[in-house]
């Protein structure tokens, strides 16, 4: 499901999907989250296309 996750205290996370997945909560592949809370709460909410 996640092909790539980066992270640094001044932008937060940045979460890049597999080819196939989408996130509803932004509508991409890609996902940026400040708080961890907020990583797991948005992974939740990814699937298959």
């Amino acid at each position: 499901m996640i092909e790539d996750m980066s992270y640094s205290k001044e932008e937060g996370y940045f979460i890049y999907l597999k080819d196939g997945f989408i996130n509803d909560v932004t509508g991409s592949r890609s996902i940026h989250c400040e708080k961890t809370s907020e990583v797991r709460r948005v992974i939740g909410k990814t699937h298959k296309k």
